[in-house]
């Protein structure tokens, strides 16, 4: 038996028309040159918005950190999924980009190890929607040379200085009293 529709007594569904229409609502995507449904989101190569190369780098200041730093040609929002294989399972973006686009990027990735081989893809989208996408790629941090502890701050000149002259200085009255050395 086939049901009709109470808001369309005279219509009947059949499964073809349903699937078709939620097909047709359904769809979603980034429009380009074509519009509606079977728009396709054409997606470009990041080279073309990169302007630095991509370096990853130990974190000096956490053994257990790396650092992925990217300059882009315009302001961009970007992130980089990673992992051990081509399953990624990690995304991070730069806490810089406080929800806008920048051409700076510092990306913190927690937990890595030095010497193990990771895969990446970097992925940004400009302002005006165009979406760029860099090829999988590997890296693999070195350790981070540890943060300096002992600053050398140079010779101790005070060591032979002399005071020549003190001046007392009254904040109140904004009277300056000089004491001759002698």
């Amino acid at each position: 038996m086939m049901r009709r529709c109470p808001l369309f007594a005279n219509a009947v569904w059949r499964l073809p028309v349903v699937v078709a229409a939620l097909l047709a609502v359904g769809s979603c995507g980034g429009e380009d040159e074509q519009s509606g449904p079977n728009a396709i989101t054409t997606v470009l190569p990041f080279e073309e918005v990169q302007a630095s190369e991509l370096v990853f780098e130990g974190d000096p200041t956490d053994p257990g950190r790396g650092i992925l730093r990217v300059t882009t040609t315009e302001p961009m929002i970007c992130a980089i999924v990673w992992g051990e294989d081509d399953s990624f399972g990690r995304f991070n973006n730069s806490l810089s980009m406080n929800g806008t686009g920048i051409e700076q990027h510092d990306v913190v990735l927690p937990d890595v190890e030095a010497g193990v081989e990771y895969r990446y893809v970097v992925q940004g989208t400009t302002a005006d929607g165009t979406l760029y996408r860099s090829d999988v790629g590997l890296f693999r941090i070195d350790a981070a040379a540890p943060a300096a502890t002992v600053v050398d701050r140079g010779e101790n000149l005070a060591l032979d200085a002399s005071v020549v002259e003190v001046v007392v200085v009254a904040a109140r009255e904004g009277i300056a009293a000089q004491t001759p050395m002698g």
